[in-house]
């Protein structure tokens, strides 16, 4: 019955360590606040800069890796879709 006990624990905790796929995840995607009110908003290619009172200072598409982010910066009156 220990055996079995064992058994049912280590099967049960090497399920439970699957994280379901979530290294594919974007870890940036939401919106992002500074302590002085602007903030940064995060799609899955696209982010936003906007000032403390809702207008946008910059905005670009970004790629990611393990070590860098980077961004192209984009004028905002290039329309750039959301």
């Amino acid at each position: 019955m220990k055996k079995l006990f064992i058994a049912l624990t280590l099967a049960l905790f090497l399920f439970s360590c699957d994280n379901g796929g979530m290294e594919n995840e974007n870890p940036f995607v939401g919106t992002w606040e500074h302590e002085d009110g602007s903030r940064l908003v995060f799609t899955k290619e696209i982010v936003i800069d906007y000032n403390p009172d809702g207008s946008i200072y910059w905005q670009g598409r970004y790629t990611y890796n393990d070590e860098y982010i980077t961004i192209n910066w984009e004028n905002k009156a290039d329309g750039l879709e959301i």
